[in-house]
């Protein structure tokens, strides 16, 4: 199963269900997600980590956060990042992902969380 690691507040939106696009550029552990595969989340190591579980919905391809940002409906941005404004969604992803990185290609996945079993 494959990780990916999520900055807080992100990890603790898609736990709660308000965000379940994800967006990461095409490095290659990215490009081996599939849709209905199951992909695990994670804001750092050790057991403090917050975990969640989720499937993999959807995949869409863009050229660059730019135009994935324009196809967006104000809805869908909202699953991208709950009450950001969309320069503000561009300025948090340049924040994380320099212009090499990006030039890789963009993914926005849409994530389902997978509930935990009652213990």
């Amino acid at each position: 199963m494959t990780t990916l690691y999520v900055r807080q507040p992100y990890l603790s939106w898609i736990q709660a269900g308000k965000k379940t696009f994800e967006v990461r550029v095409a490095d290659a552990h990215v490009l081996f997600l599939k849709i209905g595969g199951c992909i695990t989340l994670r804001d750092g190591q050790g057991e403090d980590a917050m975990v969640v579980e989720a499937e993999v919905v959807k995949i869409r391809e863009f050229c660059s956060f730019f135009c994935m940002l324009q196809s967006l409906t104000p809805e869908e941005l909202n699953f991208v990042a709950p009450d950001f404004r969309w320069d503000e969604i561009l300025c948090a992803l340049i924040d994380i992902y320099p212009p090499h990185r990006e030039a890789l290609g963009v993914r926005l996945i849409e994530l389902r969380v997978i509930p935990k079993a009652a213990s």
